[in-house]
């Protein structure tokens, strides 16, 4: 939230700047210079407002994913520590199919999983992509 205000403080900066160059503009009595400027100052604030917005949505979006990924990971521990390993592969494999790289400990927790089942090369297989993300 932060980083939106921040861009929203730009933003309003800027269009002070614009203002200040129309009136300069107005003062003059140039019409097609203080044009120039409102149509150059709407550009930049639209611009800037849509950057704003998908800044927001990207964020909120980031967000949510992560607390998903999250929710994912530990249901695939609790299946893991009450030794229902089959389940944790299942719910690991959906989490990876959705988000290949979504995190090493998804990988490491599924070599877990893997190796408890007797899976041992797709262990190994898990285990060093899992080392790869999270070095």
């Amino acid at each position: 939230m932060e980083e939106f205000k921040r861009r929203m403080e730009t933003s309003v900066s800027k269009l002070k700047q614009c203002l200040e160059l129309l009136e300069g503009a107005e003062k003059l009595k140039d019409t097609e210079k203080a044009l120039l400027f409102a149509t150059e100052a709407s550009s930049i604030l639209y611009e800037q407002f849509i950057g704003n917005c998908r800044k927001l949505e990207e964020d909120k979006y980031k967000a949510i994913l992560g607390q998903k990924i999250q929710c994912m990971l530990m249901i695939a521990e609790l299946h893991y520590q009450h030794k229902n390993y089959q389940e944790a592969v299942r719910e690991l494999n959906m989490l990876l199919q959705d988000y290949n790289n979504a995190e090493g400990r998804a990988y490491y927790l599924r070599g877990k999983a893997k190796r408890k089942l007797g899976k041992n090369k797709g262990a190994m297989e898990d285990m060093k992509k899992a080392a790869d993300l999270s070095p």
